[in-house]
């Protein structure tokens, strides 16, 4: 017997002898009976394959036993990406959003060692679960993303010299964005006493001559 909420419909059945299983079209096929055991295998498992399910055993006695079956998309691997638009003005701290597409009960946590900092989940199964987490870049800390249902689990590192912005190259933009700001700062400066210098030179010209 099966059902969502209740076993109310026979699916497979063992009397004296005889084996039958065609009594639902969902499970069409798709069902293993053993005679002797009376152990039930499903094959192809979908979503809707959850429920309750509950066996029935008639002799001198009944004997009833009930299994609640929840089924559960494989976890994906999470992807990490860093945002190179939210690098701290010193360089020493980055945001990174690690990400992986919605399932059942998925939950998505981020792990400083074997410390969890941060998780989200959420009901949109259509969508993608997005997690983001601010990272001291130079305090050696191993970091990474676990994607993890009831079921399955998977995970990601945040690797510094496989991300697009690695320790060297961030050094290069820090690098290139200070000098960046020298020559804006000293452009701007000049300009200013450009301005002032003609100011003066312009009063100059216009003071009437005693």
């Amino acid at each position: 017997m099966f059902g969502p909420q209740s076993p109310n419909t026979r699916i497979a059945r063992v009397k004296d002898g005889e084996q039958r299983t065609n009594f639902s079209d969902h499970f069409k096929d798709r069902l293993q009976l053993d005679r002797q055991s009376g152990s039930l295998r499903i094959s192809g498992l979908t979503f809707n394959d959850s429920g309750i399910y509950m066996c029935r055993s008639i002799s001198s006695k009944i004997y009833t036993q009930r299994f609640n079956l929840s089924v559960y998309a494989p976890v994906c691997a999470p992807s990490i990406k860093i945002n190179s638009s939210e690098v701290s003005t010193s360089c020493s701290s980055l945001l990174v959003e690690c990400s992986v597409q919605n399932s059942r009960e998925l939950r998505l946590s981020w792990f400083r060692g074997r410390d969890r900092l941060r998780e989200t989940s959420g009901p949109d199964m259509s969508s993608r679960l997005i997690l983001s987490l601010s990272v001291e870049s130079s305090n050696g800390d191993e970091y990474s993303c676990v994607a993890e249902n009831p079921v399955d689990q998977r995970s990601s590192r945040l690797l510094m010299e496989d991300t697009c912005l690695n320790h060297g190259e961030m050094l290069s933009w820090c690098h290139t964005e200070a000098t960046v700001r020298l020559v804006l700062s000293a452009v701007l400066g000049l300009s200013l006493m450009g301005l002032v210098a003609d100011h003066i030179r312009f009063s100059r010209q216009r003071r009437p001559r005693s």
